[in-house]
């Protein structure tokens, strides 16, 4: 596991908000009570709410990659868990798929699409056969 120092310098911690920072730390230096945490970085007004509060922040992406660093996991491991998640979950949208699929090519877990081909490289169609003595000059452009 990393400590929590170590935790800091990772771009992961760097991209949370302040709040979210003090929420890990507390959940991390107190032997993870989420309840406790969020109470610490969040005005709660009791704990019913602190806990249906911890819930929605342990499913963020952000948090879920950040203690997936604490825990020294496989990124894309831990990539492919929020996938399968997601993939389960109903009405996923199309820009949520847009966004897994941008980070796995980022981080070269997915090969690009690859570009059209220019319209060169496609075999010519092979012309029409017309007789020799077909008269096409009333259809010619002036």
């Amino acid at each position: 596991m990393l400590s929590l120092e170590q935790l800091h310098a990772t771009p992961e911690f760097q991209e949370l908000t302040a709040a979210e920072k003090l929420f890990i730390d507390t959940y991390v230096s107190n032997g993870y009570n989420a309840i406790h945490a969020v109470r610490t970085a969040y005005n709660c007004k009791n704990d019913g709410v602190a806990q249906r509060m911890s819930y929605r922040l342990l499913g963020h992406l952000r948090i879920i990659m950040v203690l997936a660093r604490h825990r020294e996991e496989v990124p894309k491991e831990t990539f492919l868990g929020l996938l399968r998640r997601a993939s389960l979950k109903k009405g996923i949208t199309k820009d949520q798929l847009a966004a897994f699929r941008l980070y796995a090519e980022a981080n070269g877990w997915l090969k690009p699409p690859k570009a059209a081909k220019p319209d060169a490289e496609k075999p010519a169609e092979p012309e029409a056969d017309i007789p020799s003595d077909f008269d096409l000059s009333e259809y010619e452009a002036t």
